[in-house]
């Protein structure tokens, strides 16, 4: 099992890009911002991404960024539906 040091230094190869697979979905960058840190924290925790080989990390990220920015750009859209009933 990697250390902690091992993880983080792994994941900075892989903040950009989640950041710009989150901007592209969201295209805002505050919540990119959010979103892609909260994949990165996923992706540390996720003892099965840290197994996969190098090519299969891509995607797995990719899945994650889907799902947390989806979720987000729901949440807001309800949020904002919401807040005009009133």
């Amino acid at each position: 099992m990697l250390q902690f040091g091992q993880k983080v230094n792994g994941l900075r190869s892989y903040e950009s890009i989640t950041y710009t697979i989150c901007l592209t979905i969201l295209s805002d960058e505050t919540s990119a911002c959010e979103a892609a840190q909260s994949v990165l924290v996923r992706l540390f925790q996720d003892v099965q991404f840290w197994e996969l080989q190098e090519t299969a990390r891509r995607s797995h990220i990719m899945r994650y960024c889907l799902d947390i920015c989806l979720s987000r750009a729901q949440s807001a859209s309800q949020m904002v539906s919401t807040s005009n009933v009133s």
